[in-house]
């Protein structure tokens, strides 16, 4: 895991995303629909994090629920990622700081949606 104490574009985060997290089902869309389990998750929720080179994750302490798809998951990273910061924006850079409220943010409401 990468962390970089200073700015870094938005287009790196995206990039990382698109690589690591949403290609692999964007290769093959019925893995959207493919329940993931709690080791899953924790492999998706740690890519979500490398991108932000903040350093590690904070810990996951809930559960994964059973009917939790792996479309779910990227449901919620695109919606937040492009409500926060839309396309358009992929060249602002993003301080440390700001890179760490969105890190959390975003793995905030990840937990959330696994845990329903």
């Amino acid at each position: 895991m990468k962390q970089t104490q200073g700015n870094i574009y938005l287009a790196t985060i995206v990039e990382h995303f698109i690589a690591n997290v949403l290609a692999p089902m964007m290769d093959n869309p019925i893995a959207l629909v493919d329940e993931i389990d709690e080791e899953r998750y924790l492999e998706m929720r740690t890519m979500v994090n490398d991108a932000f080179q903040v350093g590690p994750a904070p810990e996951f302490t809930g559960f994964v629920a059973e009917d939790t798809e792996a479309g779910d998951v990227s449901t919620v990273l695109q919606e937040m990622l492009f409500k926060k910061y839309p396309p358009e924006k992929n060249e602002i850079m993003l301080s440390y700081d700001e890179r760490l409220a969105f890190r959390d943010e975003l793995i905030a409401r990840l937990d959330e949606m696994v845990e329903r």
